[in-house]
């Protein structure tokens, strides 16, 4: 079959045996290495040498000239000594884009899948790629999309690894808050809660990287972004107040509201001690603990009693009018007779059997808001509200 033809609206379907024209040579396609949404990879033999290269073949030529450009930004660095994946040459071809890459042997992504990683193995992968993302800041470029499947290994015999596919990659200082990076899971908590970016969010991804290989699971996975930043908090605690203020969408995971629960925990756990006390001469007394503060809720100043009520018999849920979260849990029980809601501006308040409908299902602290079903950051007219001077808090 001929590998001649006039452009079409389809994108052309390179097979086994076709011959790619390109600016220095000829290349006869061989076994096709991988291929996606964007196109294939193939291995590629140069007719009239016995020289093989990897050739990204792109059904969408625009997505080539960017790839080709950001490759333009690593130019001036030896790919050899920096663990960077090797350009030879980049061409079009009939309605499709080829870049021209050296060979390497497999992902680290795929050999995962047949290898168990232990220390010795991880070790050169580290510094491979940290020489890798030090030659990159030093021209102050992000990768922005590292993750298991952009680590190649060289070969097994030097046991050499290099860092590819620069789609994504970009001068530092162009990032911004709105700047769409990385992917689940190896995007940075900066990249998430919309605070300023560098090339630092490239080391966050490699973190997340060894960490898989070595203990076999992501730590911070999720299927949306509310769940990575509740187990980030989960592990490391609430981020300092002085970033939050400087995020564009902590709004999103956090609400000064979940603090007031976080006291009444507190307190509770303290009256408990109290009341828990082996010597009896320590214990605390009736009259003490009507004193205490888990009672008087003298901890949170401006309770009137309309509030103290409220505050001790209901657990306030944003309706879905006011939040689009995943509710499911709570109307379950709400349809099995659990509970009686009533709706009050805009709140729906949990009574009948008070908490024991949620007790053993919804952490104290944890679930007042559901995860969101989407990306909240699409969802700007949902986004939770804080008062003035109040401090930010657990996620919600």
């Amino acid at each position: 079959m001929s590998n001649q033809g006039n452009m079409t609206s389809e994108p052309y379907d390179v097979q086994t045996g076709f011959i790619l024209v390109g600016y220095r040579g000829l290349y006869r396609v061989g076994e096709f290495k991988g291929q996606g949404g964007y196109g294939k990879v193939a291995k590629c033999t140069k007719i009239g040498s016995q020289d093989s290269f990897a050739i990204k073949i792109l059904t969408d030529v625009t997505s080539g000239q960017e790839e080709f450009e950001a490759m333009k930004l690593i130019q001036d660095l030896d790919p050899d000594k920096n663990n960077l994946l090797k350009l030879h040459e980049c061409f079009p071809f009939k309605n499709v884009f080829c870049l021209v890459y050296e060979v390497l042997e497999e992902t680290v992504y795929n050999i995962s899948y047949e290898y168990f990683w232990d220390l010795h193995d991880i070790r050169p992968l580290v510094r491979d790629m940290c020489q890798a993302l030090g030659a990159l800041k030093s021209i102050n470029v992000a990768h922005c999309d590292l993750k298991s499947d952009n680590i190649m290994l060289v070969d097994k015999e030097s046991f050499r690894f290099k860092l590819i596919d620069f789609g994504l990659a970009r001068k530092a200082e162009t990032l911004t808050e709105n700047t769409q990076i990385q992917v689940t899971p190896f995007r940075a908590p900066e990249v998430i809660l919309g605070l300023p970016t560098d090339e630092s969010v490239d080391m966050w991804a490699l973190g997340m990287v060894l960490a898989s290989l070595y203990y076999g699971y992501y730590p911070f996975s999720g299927k949306t972004e509310y769940d990575t930043i509740r187990a980030l908090v989960q592990v490391f605690g609430v981020p300092e107040n002085r970033l939050l203020k400087k995020a564009a969408y902590s709004g999103y995971f956090f609400s000064w509201e979940q603090n007031k629960t976080h006291k009444w925990l507190s307190a509770f756990i303290d009256l408990l001690r109290r009341m828990l006390q082996i010597d009896p001469q320590r214990r605390i007394t009736p009259s003490q603990a009507l004193q205490h503060d888990f009672i008087t809720m003298k901890h949170l100043s401006g309770d009137d009693k309309v509030k103290y009520a409220t505050a001790c018999f209901f657990v306030p849920v944003p309706s879905p009018d006011k939040c689009r979260g995943n509710f499911n849990l709570l109307y379950k029980y709400s349809q099995n007779n659990h509970t009686n809601h009533i709706q009050s501006n805009g709140w729906t308040q949990y009574m009948g059997k008070g908490n024991q409908a949620l007790r053993g299902s919804v952490p104290l602290g944890a679930g007042v808001l559901g995860p969101p079903a989407i990306s909240p950051r699409r969802e700007t007219d949902h986004r939770v509200q804080r008062r003035d001077n109040e401090p930010l808090s657990h996620p919600i």
